[in-house]
């Protein structure tokens, strides 16, 4: 499985319109199955590509509170293309991994990666990261 993670230590610099087009382009013109992971805060590729509403998302996996992607990943309405949606919770990630186990997130990432490849359940994976070296960028 591809994947592609777009990273700048600076804001405003067209990373999730990028990853967004990206992932759009990707499952329509390539006819690829693309899991698009919303790793920044700001939530702003989730925003744009599902309705309101809350979601365990990245935080909950990196958290370790849920193992199972498919438990996770959102489908749009994008035929092809799914989100593993962020939330809010992802700014105060990097403030417990501070006083825990921080490659528990670290690796968590990697992980899914590993199990969505054995599962074949996508051909590309786009990673739209924050604008710092969170634990969410340093796992992309």
């Amino acid at each position: 499985m591809k994947t592609f993670a777009i990273v700048n230590r600076k804001g405003g610099v067209g990373k999730t319109t990028t990853a967004v087009n990206l992932a759009y382009v990707l499952a329509t013109s390539c006819r690829l199955r693309v899991l698009l992971v919303d790793a920044d805060g700001q939530a702003n590729a989730t925003q744009i590509l599902l309705p309101p509403g809350e979601y365990a998302g990245l935080g909950a996996l990196l958290r370790g509170l849920s193992i199972c992607y498919d438990e996770l990943v959102e489908q749009t309405d994008v035929p092809g293309l799914d989100v593993l949606p962020a939330a809010e919770d992802l700014w105060a990630l990097d403030l417990e991994a501070a006083g825990g186990d921080r490659g528990r997130s670290y690796r968590a990432l990697r992980d899914m990666r590993e199990a969505l490849e054995e599962d074949g359940a996508y051909d590309v994976m786009v990673i739209d990261c924050p604008p710092n070296l969170s634990a969410a960028c340093v796992s992309a």
